[in-house]
């Protein structure tokens, strides 16, 4: 005997009842309701997937659209004339401005001549 035999045993249905247990299932009408509600979740479980899985694939577009503005963006800031300060041999980016304060990021292409070296 396999494990199987001695978990679940044989049951014998009574005397007609596997006749009459057929007889009822074949009276019993479908009941178009309960059918009509399984159709409706398995028809909103694969628009649930299909959704899941389309909204990436259609966000793509939008992905590289945002990436073109934020390299056109800093194009414009390299490329765009820097009206009251003026650098010599380097480059120069507003970090922050207002009406009365400008803060700028420089940076040279060459070490500064006059500024002695370091000790080491």
């Amino acid at each position: 005997m396999s494990d199987y035999e001695l978990w679940l045993p044989t049951l014998n249905p009574p005397f007609g009842g596997q006749a009459r247990l057929r007889v009822a299932l074949a009276q019993r009408a479908r009941h178009p309701i309960r059918d009509y509600r399984w159709r409706l979740a398995a028809a909103t479980a694969c628009v649930s997937i299909l959704t899941a899985f389309a909204v990436p694939l259609m966000s793509q577009g939008h992905e590289a659209r945002r990436v073109a503005e934020a390299v056109e963006a800093v194009e414009a800031v390299f490329n765009a004339p820097l009206p009251s300060l003026r650098v010599e041999n380097g480059a120069a980016i507003a970090v922050l401005e207002t009406e009365q304060i400008r803060i700028y990021w420089v940076a040279s292409k060459s070490p500064m001549p006059d500024v002695p070296a370091r000790p080491k």
